[in-house]
């Protein structure tokens, strides 16, 4: 599996967003979701200066905000991956027991959630 997220998201009047800013393994399904939270951020941005509510300058935070979401998920969904894909035995075996071990925790299970759903924890 492919992962990585682009140097820049903006170069002047071009924006990057959702899997032109990003990519990574399907694991977890955050792939819409990033990227309408990508375009929706922007949209909003742009809107404002469109609007004459905010300089041009403020475009300038897409990035800041968005670029450390989608490294986390990147870095997640590649761990993700990594463990669904163990060849290891051994590996396999502790993979299946932390996962059902933190799976009768509900406060993990819950943090989990709220991860792969992008919301605060």
């Amino acid at each position: 599996m492919h992962h990585g997220l682009v140097d820049r998201w903006r170069s002047g009047r071009i924006f990057l967003a959702g899997d032109a800013a990003h990519v990574h393994s399907p694991a977890g399904g955050q792939g819409m979701n990033i990227s309408m939270q990508d375009a929706c951020l922007l949209g909003d941005l742009l809107a404002d200066v469109i609007a004459s509510k905010k300089p041009d300058t403020s475009l300038d935070q897409y990035e800041g905000v968005r670029r450390p979401i989608a490294a986390g998920v990147v870095r997640t969904t590649d761990l993700m991956t990594r463990a669904i894909l163990a060849r290891n035995a051994v590996t396999r075996g502790l993979r299946d027991e932390a996962l059902s071990i933190a799976g009768s925790i509900p406060v993990v299970r819950r943090n989990l959630a709220r991860r792969l759903a992008e919301l605060p924890a």
